[in-house]
């Protein structure tokens, strides 16, 4: 009985196309003029639009001079509404959430601070001495520059200072102490490709070539007892004093750790080689019989990296 009422009610609202407010089940409201009625929806024009709304959905329907809602903004494409601007007279949607896509950083700059350990040796048997590291372990600081060309591939450049600090030999140069040491300046172009663009600990493998420019020094001084054969005098002297430009070329493996976005920390160990280091003997040298030499420094070296995505 109460079903054949209400579908009653609505075939004399139909008929009259009057203006009317429908309230809805679960709270909110639609305001127009009823175009049709029947047992299983009703048709209303609103201020928005033409509306079907199931009998299901319907509370109650008041009739009088109903004032067209407000209009409301156009619904953003694909359909999604921000909260507040849904359509008047309906519930508001369940909350939306929107994935937030960041495209990814194509310039990094970034600071390294570690360590350059020189793996060769400088060799004075030609003068019947012996020979000795070139050089001991010593600080690296160095910049660099990648610019992202693929998502696991970057180009860039850096700039490294490594730093050789003294290395004490009694047996470099004959009846004497001698001390080695050296600094090296390199500018290399690098290719950097990371093993994974996904996740916060990415592992990479690094090449580098370019030049260096890199100066060594030896020093010496006679044993207790003994003294320099042309002056008879015991005084410390510059037996080497020499630098040069060549050619440089680095493998390094490093890890990213991209847990504080847009900063990165890592750490990267690795072999440097540092081709024609030049050797140029003193006056003092060549009077000892020390000539010219060009070979290759080897370095292991290992650094902690701090840098910026941008």
């Amino acid at each position: 009985m109460k079903k054949i009422l209400f579908t009653f009610l609505l075939a004399i609202s139909a008929s009259s196309a009057q203006a009317a407010t429908v309230f809805l089940k679960g709270g909110g409201s639609l305001e127009g003029a009823i175009v049709s009625s029947t047992a299983g929806q009703t048709v209303i024009d609103t201020s928005q639009g033409r509306v079907s709304v199931d009998a299901a959905r319907i509370e109650r329907i008041d009739y009088g001079n109903a004032a067209p809602s407000p209009a409301a903004p156009p619904p953003a494409p694909g359909g999604y509404q921000e909260p507040g601007h849904q359509a008047p007279g309906y519930p508001p949607p369940p909350y939306a959430r929107r994935r937030m896509v960041f495209e990814p950083r194509k310039n990094s700059l970034s600071i390294d601070f570690g360590l350059a350990a020189p793996l060769s040796s400088i060799d004075f048997s030609g003068i019947g001495g012996g020979s000795a590291n070139n050089g001991d372990l010593g600080g690296l600081i160095g910049v660099q520059y990648l610019y992202l060309i693929k998502p696991r591939t970057s180009l860039g450049l850096e700039f490294n200072y490594y730093d050789r600090s003294f290395t004490d030999s009694p047996g470099l140069v004959p009846n004497s102490f001698a001390h080695v040491t050296g600094d090296s300046v390199l500018l290399l172009g690098d290719l950097k490709y990371s093993l994974t663009d996904q996740g916060s600990v990415r592992p990479y493998l690094l090449l580098g070539a370019g030049a260096h420019y890199t100066s060594t020094t030896v020093d010496a001084h006679p044993n207790p007892g003994f003294v320099w054969s042309d002056t008879l005098t015991s005084e410390g002297r510059r037996l080497v004093d020499g630098s040069v430009w060549g050619p440089a070329i680095s493998v390094r493996l490093g890890l990213d750790l991209l847990f504080a976005d847009p900063s990165v920390f890592g750490f990267e160990a690795g072999w440097t080689g540092l081709l024609n280091a030049d050797y140029q003997p003193t006056a003092q040298g060549r009077a000892l019989g020390l000539a010219r030499t060009s070979e290759t420094i080897n370095f292991f070296t290992f650094a902690g990296r701090w840098g910026w995505n941008f």
